[in-house]
């Protein structure tokens, strides 16, 4: 109720007078609006601001536009002010959504606030935007109309000192500097001592021509003016000719000119406009002013309906320093409207963005973290158990399912996309780089095919070219010579070099990741995936892999799977791996040979396995202990994969072998 009562009290004191005499309609001065206690904290406000912004100390790290100074084009004739804005940036008249800026001050609000207890404002419309003006002596704007963006009503609240604002349907207006002529010259044309100068030249030279033609008319038929134009070049009709052309010429410019200026003088005779010129000759002249409005400090102006649509308003230099505030609404129809969703749009982008570095660094702090407990998990449990076959893997590090890219039919193209590509630290940190490491040591163990593997090579075709995808060191590839072509391909570079420098058929080999392969649809007749599908960490990228590794075939064409069973046990009289397993998801130790006694050491131990990583230095044994992954697979567990595809790829034979699950596939369609 007090606040009541002091809000009532304070609209009491405010003296509204409507101005009616200048025949501007929609236009109201409200005195009184900002009393002296209001308008020495708002220019303690603007006074902070402006040092600020001057300094550069209003950017925040951003690139805000909330200061602007007198831009340099305009600094020569002072058309310009030094400009504080909020909620929405305005350049030339012109609105920019998307240029960053503040929002409005709580004290800047609290004027609003008062503005619309005043009634300057409707309640539903309180403005959104503010733009706080600074005009020095010599500043000045010229004549315009305000961006159809915005909503009418809007005001302006004058301080520090009183100010002159003119106003005029066709206002327009020059800029003199010193004793030149103008120097500018905006809208249509002006009333402009420079055209009164240029009339009466063009007088004058109009009488002289006049005159010369009239004397050459009077004398041309007699000798004396044949003698007296001797030596002049052309006939009596050409100069005849000439003096007509220039006078006609003359004529008719003389005549547009003083017609024009007719008009405006008719105009600012007949509808009480005037013409104003500064003191001393320099500095904007306007013309066609139809009301000149005195703003009192403190006083506010509204411009509505006509005010604001149809008469130019513009602010001539003050007699000393003054600052306005202007306070208007963002429309929410046409322009308005446009400008709000550029603006919510470009909020979004930024908030998107700002969203994508937040997750960038979330993401780069969880995978450092996540590294880092896989190693102390890992480097722990490996000085627990030794030299154990396999740990369980830690539930910390099994990467998350990401939703990768199932299989495509290659009926209609088949060709892979490059969702679920993305290879998981997992993989990277304990398939690909414990295989870049080992690669010399695991080529001296792994010398042939194994049988099966060979007997399924030799059911095919000569001449068949034969994919041998994740092919290690390459001890499939002379089987697959023996019948046609092989290729091979691996994601492990050293492990490629050494298929490629050991062959004696000089196969082909790549480097290439079986859930994204390099091979165009049908490219071979059939393929081999060797215990590859064991070291994929997430159910999306197995189903991956097959697909792959089924669309590089043609139709008909078979593939041959190969992965570890988590049923180790096997039938009687089956070879056995000699592995048992704690859980499907596991790391396998293997054992890297010290090269010398020099590397028992950690730098030794860096400088043999590569860049450091979870690898483990075991003294005993003098080697270096790294972790494999493996996804060990439960009986029928592979063929559920494959049943997802079985609108182009069916099964032709599932074993178990020697610890193995393998499964041999043909392409449908």
């Amino acid at each position: 109720m007090e606040d009541t009562n002091r809000k009532n009290a304070f609209v009491g004191n405010v003296e509204a007078v409507r101005i009616t005499a200048q025949s501007v309609p929609g236009l109201t001065l409200f005195e009184n609006i900002v009393d002296a206690d209001l308008q020495g904290k708002l220019l303690d406000l603007i006074e902070s601001l402006l040092d600020k912004g001057r300094n550069g100390q209003l950017s925040d790290g951003r690139k805000l536009k909330t200061y602007s100074g007198i831009p340099p084009n305009f600094a020569p004739r002072n058309q310009s002010r030094e400009m504080l804005q909020f909620g929405v940036y305005t350049h030339s008249n012109r609105v920019e959504p998307w240029a960053s800026i503040t929002p409005i001050p709580p004290l800047i609000q609290h004027l609003i606030d008062r503005l619309t207890s005043c009634g300057v404002f409707p309640p539903h419309q309180q403005p959104d935007t503010c733009t706080i003006n600074v005009y020095q002596r010599e500043n000045w704007l010229p004549p315009h109309l305000d961006n159809p963006a915005f909503d009418h009503p809007f005001a302006t609240v004058s301080l520090v000192s009183e100010q002159e604002v003119y106003f005029g349907r066709d206002m327009t207006h020059t800029v003199t500097m010193g004793d030149d002529e103008a120097a500018e010259s905006l809208g249509r044309a002006s009333l402009n001592p420079a055209h009164l100068r240029r009339a009466e030249l063009l007088q004058e030279r109009y009488a002289a021509i006049s005159a010369r033609l009239q004397r050459f008319e009077q004398h041309a038929g007699s000798a004396d003016a044949r003698e007296a134009k001797e030596g002049e070049p052309g006939t009596e009709d050409e100069v005849r000719n000439i003096l007509s052309v220039r006078e006609v010429a003359l004529r008719r410019r003389y005549t547009s000119m003083k017609e024009r200026l007719a008009v405006l003088e008719g105009r600012a005779a007949g509808q009480g406009v005037s013409i104003l010129v500064p003191e001393g000759g320099a500095g904007p002249s306007f013309f066609g002013v139809e009301a000149r409005v005195k703003m009192p400090v403190g006083s506010a102006l509204r411009l509505d309906g006509p005010a604001a649509a149809e008469y130019k308003h513009a602010v001539p230099p003050p007699t000393s320093r003054r600052i306005s505030i202007t306070l208007r609404h963002l429309s929410t129809d046409g322009n308005g409207s446009r400008l709000r969703e550029a603006m919510s749009k470009k909020q979004q982008n930024k908030e998107n963005r700002r969203l994508r570095k937040v997750g960038i660094k979330e993401e780069k702090k969880r995978l450092e973290a996540e590294k880092k407990l896989a190693r102390r998990t890992q480097k722990a449990a490996a000085e627990q158990q030794g030299s154990a076959k396999s740990l369980p893997l830690p539930a910390a590090i099994l990467p998350q399912e990401g939703g990768g890219r199932g299989a495509a039919s290659p009926a209609d193209g088949g060709e892979a996309g490059s969702e679920g590509t993305s290879t998981p630290l997992l993989e990277r940190e304990h398939v690909q780089r414990v295989y870049d490491a080992i690669a010399p040591q695991w080529h001296g163990t792994r010398h042939s095919a194994w049988p099966r593997v060979t007997a399924f090579i030799e059911t095919l075709l000569p001449g068949s070219v034969i994919g041998d995808l994740g092919c290690g060191n390459g001890k499939n590839l002379p089987a697959c010579n023996a019948i046609g072509v092989g290729l091979g391909s691996d994601v492990s570079l050293p492990l490629v070099e050494i298929a490629a420098n050991q062959s004696r058929d000089g196969c082909e080999v790549a480097v290439a990741d079986v859930v994204d392969l390099p091979y165009r649809t049908g490219a071979f007749d059939a393929a081999l995936c060797i215990a590859v599908l064991h070291h994929i960490s997430t159910p999306a990228r197995r189903l991956r892999a097959i697909s792959e590794c089924m669309r590089v075939v043609r139709v008909g064409g078979e593939v041959l799977f190969y992965a570890w069973a988590y049923e180790q046990e096997g039938k009687a009289g089956e070879a056995r791996s000699g592995h048992k397993f704690a859980s499907q998801d596991v790391l396998v130790p293997f054992h890297l040979r010290l090269q010398s006694k020099a590397a028992a050491d950690d730098e030794g131990v860096a400088t043999q396995a590569g860049e450091g990583g979870h690898e483990v230095l075991d003294e005993e044994k003098r080697a270096v202990v790294f972790q494999r992954y493996c996804h060990v697979y439960r009986e029928g567990e592979l063929e559920a994969f494959f049943m997802q595809l079985q609108s182009w790829v069916t099964i032709v034979e599932v074993y178990w072998d020697t610890g193995n699950w393998a499964i041999r596939a043909r392409k449908i369609a």
